[in-house]
């Protein structure tokens, strides 16, 4: 037991309501939990096509109030409390918002329950509403939204027994308010809330001495429970070989795991889960005797999980026993395997609500077959188990059907959504081309454009090039021209008249000396163009490159070195240029 100044609350095992026979942790594994605070979701409703949820939030001095909170503020609570305290997952998000629309397999109540069921699990853990100001503002504001209340400006009034009472006011008496003080009485429900008993003003030896007391019995209890424990851990591996020398026969169909496992494992198959608890008396063997039967044994492995337990020497099994009041053993139990979200709070599985015990494994009491008083009865016991058999056979149609409108509804919205991608991805894929089209066209314009441009450059280059050539050789050929003109006909010795016949159809006529040589007459040919000019005739254009050449018979004549007589050009020629 702990007591802390401000505050109202008390450490325990497993939980506060419970006996010590239920205990299954250690000291260290202790878990603290609110005396002070319950939540739970009463209903909801659409807003401008928004779900609200009524939270209805209660103190055991009779406080409460009601605050209204959409899936959203659920969310942005999560994102502050997720890394101080251990959550729950969150129910999925719907996209679309067409499962909450036509509440596909029941969606809005399952979608309900896992949010009240994520609230109280945070709750279990959080000792005062001081210790978080995203609880505090998300259990009292009347918008999530709003800043945290403090006590000296009051909030969003709230009801309490009739009166309105300021969440201020709220406040201060829940920090006023006296400790709880938790006493084991040895039976369920022996927790005792002594509130302002003379047992606050005991003495400290007293109290130490109370708390002594506690913590040895609780010792005992766990001693006892870790005995009970690794029996049943030594024991059930070998369980089907016990049964077979203890009956005489194979033993039928075991689910030899865990009742965790057990629960899942039917839960998977969907099929319920037969549960075998029997004990050191003759109607247990009795009862062992008829599951060896050969049709009762395929009856039930065929429709059944079967998971027995001695509730006698095994600790599940007897925790099994004690949490559903069983006055004796053997007992056939017959429960619904279920989801631990559709537990929604603490309920008498003897009712038939939905459960969690022990932690992970949920599930629903369906039947009970005592034998102490309904007997071993083979026929009986079939038409028992075959009853809801038929129950589980009408359930599992119902839910087939479920499954199969879910996946026909998922497959229309699948093969929707591929259609939409599908059209999406082919306006996509001809935009992607028509940009790579235009993108190309634009990129061969502009090749073209510079390779123009590169060749009208190179063309206006050489075009320059020529014209400076030209020029330059226009200039040398001028004044060869003028240094001919200027020259003196040979007028003795031997004598060679030489005429040239151009490509325009100009003729030319010179008299060069005998020994002189081709080079000259080259020359002379290079520049008669200018020379004609110069002598005041008609001037005409000569190639840039040529060669001269004799008529008949054609011989050109290339070695500039010779001279007209070696090349016999004399007396006289006519060369053509070429």
């Amino acid at each position: 037991v702990e007591r802390r100044a401000q505050q109202s609350y008390i450490t325990l095992c497993f939980a506060c309501t419970t006996p010590l026979d239920f205990c299954l942790r250690p000291p260290l594994e202790w878990c603290r939990l609110p005396l002070w605070m319950q939540a739970r979701i009463q209903g909801s409703g659409d807003i401008d096509g928004v779900t609200y949820y009524d939270i209805n939030v209660a103190l055991l001095n009779g406080q409460c109030w009601n605050v209204r909170r959409r899936y959203n503020d659920f969310v942005e609570l999560h994102k502050h409390v997720w890394r101080t305290w251990q959550t729950l997952e969150l129910p999925k998000k719907d996209v679309f918002g067409l499962l909450k629309a036509y509440d596909v397999g029941g969606f809005r109540q399952h979608r309900q329950q896992q949010l009240e069921a994520y609230l109280r699990h945070l709750l279990r853990q959080v000792p005062s509403l001081e210790q978080d100001p995203s609880i505090h503002r998300f259990l009292t504001a009347s918008s999530f939204d709003e800043p945290l209340p403090t006590t000296d400006q009051p909030s969003v009034n709230t009801v309490h027994r009739g009166r309105n009472v300021a969440r201020s006011d709220l406040t201060q008496r829940h920090r006023a308010a006296p400790p709880v003080w938790v006493e084991h009485t040895g039976s369920r429900g022996g927790v005792s809330n002594a509130g302002n008993s003379p047992a606050n003003n005991a003495p400290a030896t007293d109290m130490r001495n109370f708390i002594e007391d506690y913590m040895r019995a609780f010792t005992a209890q766990v001693d006892q429970t870790a005995a009970l424990r690794h029996q049943e851990e030594e024991e059930r591996e070998c369980f089907p070989a016990i049964f077979e020398s203890k009956y005489g026969a194979e033993a039928p169909g075991l689910f030899n795991g865990s009742f965790v496992g057990a629960v899942a494992s039917a839960r998977a198959q969907q099929r319920f889960l037969l549960v075998w608890l029997f004990g050191d008396n003759p109607a247990s063997e009795a009862l062992g005797s008829i599951l060896c039967g050969e049709v009762l044994k395929a009856f039930v492995s065929q429709r059944f999980i079967l998971w027995p337990g001695d509730a006698d020497r095994w600790l599940l099994p007897a925790q099994l026993k004690q949490y559903l009041r069983l006055s004796s053993v053997p007992v056939l139990l017959i429960l619904r395997p279920l989801s631990v979200y559709d537990v929604p709070h603490l309920a008498d599985p003897c009712d038939g609500h939905p459960v969690e015990f022990p932690r992970d494994a949920a599930w629903s009491l369906l039947g009970c077959w005592d034998a102490s008083t309904m007997g071993v009865d083979v026929e009986a016991l079939v038409n028992f188990l075959a009853e809801h058999e038929e129950t589980a056979a009408q359930e599992n149609r119902l839910r087939e059907q479920e499954l199969q409108f879910q996946r026909e509804y998922t497959e229309e919205a699948r093969l929707l959504r591929q259609q939409q991608d599908e059209e999406f991805e082919s306006s996509a894929h001809e935009d992607r081309q028509r940009a790579e089209a235009a993108a190309r066209e634009a990129e061969e314009a502009e090749r073209d454009r510079l390779r123009v441009a590169a060749e009208e450059a190179a063309l206006e280059a050489a075009r320059t090039s020529q014209q400076a050539e030209a020029a330059a050789l226009a200039a040398d050929r001028r004044g060869v021209a003028a240094v001919l003109l200027a020259s003196p006909v040979p007028s003795e010795g031997e004598r060679c008249t030489l005429v040239i016949r151009l490509p325009g159809g100009q003729r030319v006529e010179r008299v060069f000396g005998a020994d002189d040589l081709l080079a000259d007459v080259y020359a002379w040919a290079n520049c008669c163009g200018e020379l004609s000019a110069l002598m005041g005739k008609e001037s005409f254009e000569v190639p840039l490159s040529f060669q001269l050449a004799t008529t008949y018979p054609r011989r050109e004549l290339v070695d500039q070195t010779r001279t007209l007589r070696e090349l016999h050009l004399l007396p006289n020629a006519i060369l053509v240029l070429c």
